[in-house]
């Protein structure tokens, strides 16, 4: 893995009017079941000036003196996962497309963070026989009263080992290499609270002038 794994608290400057703009957009399910809860479309398209914004503060947060001068791809949504959507914790999984991604809190109940995992075993993501089970009873919205599902994730689970967990305090951002296995502790609130995130996957981080970017995400894991 390259990219390193960062947290930092208070985000955004005015996380308010970042919720505000999330609960103006409309949302739909993923028709293939791939995960839980309601998306919007890619904010870009829905709010060029936020996605801007938050994309380059997020680069920033590593490169702080260069991100100026670097390009990239970024695939960005609001996603929104009402308990009753999903209960118990998450899948754990990578994020196979992008280089690194980065999720951020916007609703204020802690429990529903963040788990990165080391994997037990050679797991293969693609072959995994319980994967046909998890888009078919997340697409049917049927993950709470299913054993077979239950059985599933757990059998998927049970492949990794935890490390580190990020509690979703409100307008806090993490960021990890994508190749980094990961899931949600819990769905699970006792304030029956939606769950509300800005997720962003980048691909093709360089130089504006084509020189050679360093990502020295083994500088940050030694220190």
């Amino acid at each position: 893995m390259i990219w390193p794994t960062i947290c930092i608290d208070n985000f955004f400057d005015n996380p308010e009017k970042v919720v505000e703009i999330a609960n103006s957009f409309p949302y739909k399910k993923d028709e293939t079941g791939k995960w839980p809860g309601k998306r919007c479309e890619h904010v870009g398209n829905l709010h060029y000036e936020l996605f801007l914004y938050s994309s380059k503060k997020i680069v920033a947060s590593m490169f702080p003196n260069e991100y100026k001068n670097l390009q990239w791809n970024c695939s960005q949504f609001f996603q929104k996962i009402k308990p009753e959507d999903h209960r118990g914790p998450g899948w754990v999984h990578k994020d196979d497309q992008a280089e690194f991604t980065c999720i951020i809190y916007l609703s204020k109940n802690p429990n529903n963070g963040t788990s990165l995992f080391s994997n037990n075993n050679f797991f293969n993501y693609k072959m995994d026989k319980n994967t046909t089970v998890k888009w078919k009873y997340i697409k049917e919205n049927k993950t709470s009263s299913s054993k077979i599902y239950q059985n599933a994730l757990k059998d998927n689970n049970s492949n990794f080992t935890k490390t580190c967990s990020f509690n979703s305090i409100y307008n806090r951002m993490i960021l990890f290499d994508s190749n980094q296995s990961h899931g949600v502790d819990s769905f699970d609130n006792n304030d029956n609270e939606e769950r509300l995130t800005l997720i962003s996957f980048f691909y093709d981080l360089s130089k504006t002038d084509g020189s050679l970017l360093k990502k020295h995400g083994t500088e940050h894991k030694r220190i």
